[in-house]
């Protein structure tokens, strides 16, 4: 089976929940891979700046507790999803992005990008819709399936088996 290298090489509009509409680069391995190292980066940092709070006797009431894998693994998320919109977002539109101060449409900076990726809604079709193409090519079936476990489950043996040449071992008594 031949895979057919169709994935989108121009920046696309997404639609996304409450109106909102962001254009974005498609998705890459290495801009993928960099949003997940960002992401694990700033979650350890910030799990060191706890430690250290922590030991010197200062509240840790206003950061996330990372001490629960479960939260620490949706904060990561929280933040693979912000990595992966400063990485790709181009634009945006829409009646939801407005700056509170002056009711006028947000600026698309990092922070906004941060802001929006706060709304778990958002975020979440964000991921999805964005790596909705990779989906796709797999979907139409332009990818090979991954083997059946086992060494020689993957496809039919194209070798004779192999002549024995002399008598096993004795067994120990």
């Amino acid at each position: 089976m031949a895979i057919r290298l169709q994935l989108p090489t121009e920046p696309a509009w997404i639609d996304l929940p409450h109106g909102v509409r962001v254009r974005c680069r498609p998705l890459t391995t290495a801009t993928n891979a960099a949003a997940m190292a960002c992401a694990a980066r700033k979650v350890t940092a910030l799990a060191e700046s706890i430690a250290g709070r922590r030991e010197v006797g200062m509240p840790c009431d206003d950061l996330p507790d990372l001490s629960d894998p479960d939260r620490r693994d949706g904060y990561s998320h929280a933040l693979y999803a912000a990595s992966l919109g400063h990485a790709c977002i181009l634009e945006w539109q829409g009646r939801g992005i407005e700056d509170p101060a002056t009711d006028q449409p947000a600026p698309l900076t990092a922070e906004n990008i941060g802001a929006l990726m706060l709304i778990p809604e958002i975020a979440r079709a964000f991921v999805d819709r964005l790596w909705r193409p990779l989906g796709e090519v797999v979907a139409e079936g332009n990818v090979c399936a991954p083997s059946p476990g086992g060494s020689s489950a993957g496809g039919a043996n194209t070798a004779e088996p192999a002549e024995q040449s002399a008598a096993p071992a004795p067994a120990a008594a």
